[in-house]
């Protein structure tokens, strides 16, 4: 009789680890790996496989590859140009409007932008004292309204340059040749529109304009403004 007992209390015993390395199995891990550590900490095992990733699912690693890629999980440290923008990102958001108006320069159809208000062009000048020597005029409509991207991150030639920076300005000569650019490099987030990097390009060299800081849009609000500027056009 007391070998029966004794039996029974062993198969129950090995029962906790068996489910347990069971449950593992079925999640696409070790069997054997977790037999012994359902045996070790029976339950706190247990608790532990329920919050690891299921590795049986075939779209799992491609997960585990974006949350990696995206420093989720403490998977790696954030480099310092990301915790730039997520600073960026949790920080004031800009209005963007746009609005027409004939360049005075080609005599076309052209998109003004401003920024909270003020023109862009204006704030730039205040930024650079070297822009004040330029004559700028905005980019054409038919350039920046939908389905053109280039004021989504995809710069539309020739209106871009090797670092894919987007024209937002152009200075034309007495012969209205363009011979100058201000460029901007835009990166577009789940949620926001990020303008940094801005630089002047003239005859193929280009200066950064380090007094214009980054500018960050509501993602809604910038794609709202650029329909509007479709309308207008329409």
């Amino acid at each position: 009789m007391l070998i029966d007992f004794a039996f029974v209390g062993v198969l129950f015993l090995l029962s906790i680890p068996t489910i347990c390395g069971y449950f593992a199995h079925t999640r696409g891990r070790s069997f054997w790996l977790w037999f012994g550590l359902g045996f070790i900490l029976p339950g706190i095992a247990h608790l532990i496989l329920v919050f690891l990733p299921d590795k049986s699912d075939p779209f799992e690693k491609e997960l585990q590859a974006i949350r990696i890629a995206n420093g989720m999980l403490g998977t790696r440290p954030l480099s310092p140009v990301e915790k730039r923008f997520r600073k960026l990102i949790r920080g004031k958001k800009h209005t963007i409007r746009f609005y027409c108006q004939i360049a005075p320069y080609s005599q076309l159809p052209a998109a003004q932008i401003s920024i909270d208000g003020e023109p862009l062009l204006e704030r730039l000048a205040k930024s650079e004292r070297i822009l004040r020597y330029y004559r700028f005029e905005p980019l054409p409509i038919s350039l920046l309204i939908p389905p053109s991207n280039h004021l989504l991150g995809d710069p539309v030639a020739p209106y871009q340059n090797c670092h894919r920076r987007s024209t937002i300005f152009v200075h034309r000569n007495l012969e209205g040749v363009p011979t100058a650019q201000i460029r901007v490099k835009i990166d577009p987030q789940v949620d926001c529109i990020i303008w940094h990097e801005f630089v002047i390009e003239h005859l193929g060299v280009e200066r950064p304009l380090k007094s214009m800081k980054a500018l960050v849009f509501n993602r809604l609000q910038y794609i709202e403004a650029l329909d509007y500027l479709a309308e207008i056009r329409a």
